[in-house]
């Protein structure tokens, strides 16, 4: 059996998964199950929720993977209408950046 110490803090990060879960913060509600399931390593809430945001998580994956492959032909092919530079526009550049550490 967990000290009392030991269950308010899970009880107070199982609050925190439940927050992360309205925001749709999908890393921070598995990291926080993680750290619950670590201190009980029985506890069904945390087993669920951390399946929910696996599942959750890779679903928003797919989508923006989806969504950039489109962007990114759009994008190309207008370039390579455009110009032939080896150099795409700062904007597409910067773009790119965001979106390679958005899947990352």
């Amino acid at each position: 059996m967990a000290s009392e110490r030991v269950q308010r803090r899970i009880e107070r990060l199982l609050d925190q998964i439940e927050e992360a879960a309205d925001q749709r913060d999908w890393e921070a509600v598995w990291e926080m199950a993680e750290e619950v399931l670590g201190f009980a390593p029985d506890n069904g809430d945390a087993a669920a929720v951390r399946e929910m945001a696996v599942r959750y998580r890779s679903r928003w994956e797919s989508r923006v993977k989806h969504d950039f492959r489109i962007w990114w032909s759009k994008h190309t092919s207008n370039l390579i209408h455009q110009s032939h530079t080896a150099t795409p526009p700062k904007v597409v550049r910067q773009d790119w950046q965001e979106c390679k550490r958005c899947l990352e």
